[in-house]
């Protein structure tokens, strides 16, 4: 699999996307994309979307705000599962600007 690349991250949503760039000969049967909210290493017993085509998109939505995803992309052939590498993805609160924090004074 390739990287997994993150892309228009919001308060409750973010696309991702993915390649898959060996498939030792293999049939692939099942590919998409797996996340968690708890382990850094998700697998498709976790929660997975699966997806058509490639590269692999996928776009999460109704997610909540300032919440922890992990996520990577997977394919299933006869040998297994395969999984590409995790992305911690943290959505924004609200707002946010992209990549800083807010700090919020109350009136005095």
């Amino acid at each position: 699999m390739s990287a997994t690349t993150v892309s228009d991250k919001t308060t409750t949503s973010f696309k991702v996307s993915a390649s898959v760039t060996d498939d030792h000969d293999l049939e692939i049967t099942e590919k998409g994309f797996c996340w968690s909210l708890t382990s850094q290493n998700p697998t498709t017993e976790d929660n997975k979307q699966v997806v058509a085509g490639d590269p692999l998109e996928y776009a999460f939505t109704n997610l909540s705000p300032y919440t922890t995803y992990y996520v990577r992309a997977y394919a299933v052939s006869s040998g297994g599962p395969g999984y590409g590498e995790v992305m911690t993805v943290r959505t924004y609160t609200y707002g946010e600007p992209a990549g800083d924090l807010v700090s919020i004074t109350p009136p005095a």
